[in-house]
Formats: structure tokens, C-alpha cells, sequence
């Protein structure tokens, strides 16, 4: 089997249903006859590194599937005469999710986030079971609602604080639960 195009078939049914297909899928698109060859072929798709297994032991895709040319640097400031050049290619997915397993996406409404740089409609990445430090920007659940905030200390007290002047800091009264340390963030411009 000619595991690129194995991938390539994969990585199509993934982009069109939006999930990775089950075995019996598997089964349907190479026209395997047992779920046995479609387990084998799984199995070499993780052993050269096109597919992996998460921690419930599904499969998931490695990368996003798609990677794109990385051309260099681009200056901020003062225009500079550098000519384009290719230097590599690159997996948004591999750039932006260190922990895949661990992090999931959340769409961000409102706008006290909004001077740490996160907009209403952006998207973040947040990474669960990663330890937060004060400072970290957090999905956290205080006192029976989930909110995106800054994680403070002060004089031994936890609060979570927010992005906008316009907002209070909240010191939890019954329960603070951390769901997930913020990692990245993802804008699309129109």
C-alpha cells in the first residue's frame, strides 16, 4: 500500500465530513473486506508518522493535513528590500497546538480581553491540565459561569482579572475551577 496515498484519502475524508473516518469508513474507502486490513493500515499510517492515537485511543490526524510555504521574516517597522524566499513549510496546527491531546478550541465573545489582545469572535487555544501561573489568561469557572481572564495574586488572594478597564476583577466567593490556560490565539480578517 502506498501510504501518501493512503494519507490522501484519509486526509480528504477528513476534510470533507470534518472528523476522521471509523474502521468500517476505513473498510468502505480502500474496499478492505475485513476490518482487520483497515486496522493494519491504520496502524502503519501512526508507525510513519501520518496519524496518531489520543488518549482514548482514537485515531486523530498528527498535523492539520495542511502545511503551508514559510517564506521568512517581514518587517514591522520601517520597510526593508528583502526578496521573497522560501525557507521551509509549516503546519498552523503544529505551530500553534504544542499539546494536541490536551487542548481544545474555544470562540471568544465579549470584550474584556480586549487590551491582552483577544477580540470577540477570535478563536483560543487552551491547553487543560497545564498547571497556570499568575499572569496566565484562563477559561475558568467562578462561582457557577465560565469566563476568559487573567489569573492574579494579591497578598495571597486569587482573582482573576480582566483586559478592559471596563470590567471588575472577580475573587471567587464559593469555587474557582481552572478549565484550561490560553495558548494561542486565532483572528480571521474578512
Amino acid at each position: 500500500m502506498n501510504l501518501p496515498l493512503a494519507f490522501s484519502k484519509i486526509k480528504k475524508f477528513f476534510l470533507t465530513q470534518k472528523r476522521m473516518p471509523t474502521q468500517r469508513e476505513i473498510c468502505q474507502l480502500f474496499n478492505y473486506a475485513t476490518t482487520a486490513s483497515s486496522q493494519y493500515l491504520v496502524k502503519q499510517l501512526i508507525k510513519n508518522g501520518f496519524l496518531e492515537k489520543d488518549s482514548s485511543g482514537k485515531i486523530v490526524p498528527k498535523t492539520l493535513f495542511i502545511t503551508l510555504p514559510f517564506l521568512g521574516p517581514i518587517k514591522a517597522g520601517y520597510p526593508e528590500g528583502n526578496e521573497e524566499q522560501y525557507v521551509d513549510s509549516l503546519s498552523i496546527e503544529q505551530y500553534l497546538v504544542e499539546n494536541p491531546n490536551r487542548s481544545f478550541l474555544l470562540k471568544v465573545s465579549g470584550d474584556s480581553m480586549i487590551n491582552a489582545g483577544i477580540n470577540e469572535g477570535d478563536i483560543v487555544i487552551i491547553e487543560k491540565d497545564k498547571d497556570p501561573r499568575e499572569g496566565d489568561i484562563l477559561a475558568a469557572y467562578i462561582d457557577g459561569a465560565w469566563t476568559l481572564k487573567f489569573l492574579k495574586k494579591d497578598k495571597g488572594q486569587i482573582y482573576l482579572s480582566p483586559a478592559n478597564p471596563k470590567y471588575p476583577s472577580f475573587v471567587p466567593r464559593k469555587e474557582l475551577i481552572v478549565g484550561g490556560v490560553v495558548t494561542g490565539v486565532v483572528r480571521k480578517y474578512h
